[in-house]
């Protein structure tokens, strides 16, 4: 049994690598393109006078959670365009 839980992790993991290599080759293939997407978590990391802050967003089109930073305040719920401009599979 230890055997089998060993090569179930390994599979999930191999998929889950995969998933992550196939999302950066479209983002790659796809910079010029915006995504709608929504504001599920907003963190005030300013640092005195810049503003800057940490967003968590659902791409709607995609069904995937992304960070991203911005440097104005946004609502949760908030409904927002965005254009990948770097990402990293890890």
């Amino acid at each position: 049994l230890p055997h089998l839980d060993f090569k179930t992790k390994t599979i999930a993991s191999l998929q889950k690598n995969s998933e992550r290599f196939w999302l950066y080759k479209f983002f790659e293939q796809n910079r010029d393109r915006i995504y709608e997407a929504f504001v599920l978590e907003c963190r005030n990391e300013s640092y005195g006078i810049l503003s800057h802050f940490t967003n968590t967003i659902f791409l709607k089109e995609i069904g995937m959670k992304a960070k991203v930073e911005t440097t104005q305040s946004k609502e949760l719920g908030q409904s927002i365009s965005v254009q990948v401009a770097e990402c990293d599979p890890y």
